[in-house]
C-alpha cells in the first residue's frame, strides 16, 4: 500500500507540474486572474474620466496605455467632450489606445466603477516636506503671487482687480488617515475650498493610490501634495515659528470653531478615523476646536430609544469634518 501510494502521488505531481508548463506557455491563461492583468502594466492602473484626464492635464504622470472598452461609443454619452480630450492627450504625450473586454477592465480596477477606460499610468508619488515655510518666506511669496496677479490682470476692470484674497494661507496636515476613500474625499474638499497645502505623513498615511485618486474626483491629480516623516515634529517646528495649529478633536478644552478666529498662517491637523489624533500629535496643537453638534433628543419627543441612537451616533466621518472645518477656517482666513 505505501509504494503505490508514492507511485500514484509522484505521477499527480508529474502531471500538475506538466499543466503548469503549458499554462505558462500562453501569452494569457484561459481564465486570466488579476494577478495576469496587473502583470502587463508598466505602471498603476488609474480609472475613471475625472481622475485620467485630470492626471493627462497635470503631465505629472507618465502615461503609457489608455484601455478603453471595446465596443464603446464615445459620442453617445454624456461625457463625450471629456472622452474626447483624453484621447486627444493621450496622443499628445505619446501613448497608446487599446480596446479591451469590460472583463479585463473589472479585473484591473478590482470591480471598482471604471467608467469604461483606464489609464495604466506611473504612480503618483507625495513630495517630501519636513518643515513649513516661516512667516518670512511666507510674506515673500505672498508678495511674488501679488506681484505676477497684478502683472496678467492690467487687462482687467478695476472692479476685478479689487477682489480679495485670503489673507493668511490655510493648510491641510493628514496624521494616520488610512482609509483612501476618506483620503480622496479630504483632498477634494481641501482642493474645491482652496487649502494652500496638504501635508500627510509617509509612515503611516494610505498611500496615493488609483482608489484615492478616484475619491478626490481628480483633485489628487491636480494639487502638490506633501509629506513629512515625523508629525509631530514638523508640527513643533510650525507652532515655533508663529503657526497656528489646530487640531481637530471633540474633548474638554476644545473650542467650537465658528468662534476661533484665523489671524496668522494656520494647518488644520485632522487625525485617524478611529481614535483622532494622537497624543503626541495634540501636544504640538496650540488650539483644539470642534463642530457643535445638535443636541440630543428629548425624551418626549423620541423615548429612551432616541437617547440610544444620540449615544451611538455622535461624530461625523473624518472627510465631513474636515469639509466642514476647512470651510470655516478658510471663510474667516478671508475676511
Amino acid at each position: 500500500m505505501d509504494i503505490y501510494f508514492l507511485l500514484t502521488l509522484q505521477g499527480t505531481q508529474r502531471i500538475l507540474e506538466d499543466t503548469r508548463n503549458s499554462t505558462q506557455q500562453r501569452d494569457y491563461p484561459a481564465r486570466p486572474s488579476k494577478a495576469s492583468f496587473r502583470e502587463q502594466l508598466f505602471g498603476e492602473a488609474l480609472y475613471g474620466v475625472a481622475p485620467i484626464l485630470a492626471a493627462l492635464q497635470a503631465g505629472v504622470r507618465t502615461p503609457h496605455v489608455l484601455l478603453m472598452q471595446e465596443g464603446m461609443s464615445p459620442q453617445q454619452r454624456k461625457d463625450a467632450r471629456a472622452l474626447g480630450d483624453i484621447q486627444r492627450l493621450v496622443m499628445d504625450k505619446g501613448a497608446t489606445i487599446r480596446s479591451v473586454s469590460k472583463h479585463e477592465l473589472n479585473m484591473l480596477a478590482g470591480n471598482r466603477p471604471h467608467q469604461g477606460l483606464i489609464l495604466d499610468a506611473s504612480p503618483l508619488q507625495w513630495e517630501q516636506l519636513e518643515m513649513l515655510p516661516t512667516l518670512e518666506e511666507l510674506q515673500q511669496q505672498q508678495q511674488q503671487q501679488q506681484d505676477s496677479s497684478s502683472s496678467s490682470d492690467e487687462a482687467e476692470s478695476d472692479a476685478e482687480q479689487q477682489q480679495p484674497a485670503a489673507t493668511f494661507p490655510v493648510w491641510l496636515a493628514l496624521d494616520e488617515v488610512v482609509d483612501p476613500q476618506n483620503l480622496g474625499a479630504m483632498l477634494r474638499s481641501a482642493y474645491c475650498l482652496g487649502a494652500t497645502g496638504v501635508l500627510g505623513c509617509s509612515r503611516n498615511c494610505a498611500p496615493l493610490s488609483p482608489v484615492v485618486s478616484k475619491a478626490s474626483a481628480g483633485a489628487a491629480e491636480l494639487m502638490q501634495l506633501y509629506s513629512c516623516r515625523s508629525m509631530p515634529r514638523t508640527l513643533a517646528d510650525a507652532a515655533e515659528k508663529g503657526w497656528a495649529v489646530v487640531g481637530a478633536a471633540a474633548e474638554a478644552g476644545s473650542v467650537p470653531v465658528s468662534q476661533f478666529k484665523v489671524d496668522r498662517p494656520t494647518v488644520l491637523v485632522m487625525g485617524n478615523e478611529g481614535y483622532g489624533l494622537r497624543a503626541t500629535v495634540k501636544r504640538c496643537c496650540t488650539s483644539l476646536v470642534q463642530i457643535e453638534m445638535a443636541p440630543p433628543p428629548s425624551s418626549s419627543s423620541s423615548g429612551s430609544s432616541g437617547m440610544r441612537q444620540q449615544q451611538l451616533v455622535d461624530s461625523l466621518n473624518v472627510s465631513v469634518a474636515t469639509g466642514i472645518l476647512l470651510h470655516q477656517l478658510l471663510t474667516t482666513a478671508r475676511q
